[in-house]
């Protein structure tokens, strides 16, 4: 059992949506409810990798060539720190 606040505002929507689909305002809030915390709990695994995910750009080869891309970067490093 729980209590939750609402503003006049969305007291308003919740009654409307109440009234419209011929159910209890307590069904309204356990319906919004569950579907808000099934996404939450089925998108926040995934959700937290997107800023890292797709966020580099380069040659779209990047994947199949990691050790040599890996060593360029390296022979690169190695130059400039003997400059």
């Amino acid at each position: 059992m729980g209590s939750v606040r609402t503003s006049t505002v969305l007291e308003e929507k919740i009654r409307r949506v109440a009234e419209l689909k011929g159910i209890s305002r307590s069904e309204v809030f356990r319906q919004a409810l569950e579907i808000y915390c099934n996404k939450e709990l089925t998108s926040s695994a995934t959700n937290r990798w997107d800023d890292y995910f797709g966020v580099v750009d380069g040659p779209g080869d990047l994947s199949t060539r990691t050790r040599e891309a890996f060593g360029e970067i390296m022979d690169e490093k190695a130059l400039r720190s003997h400059k």
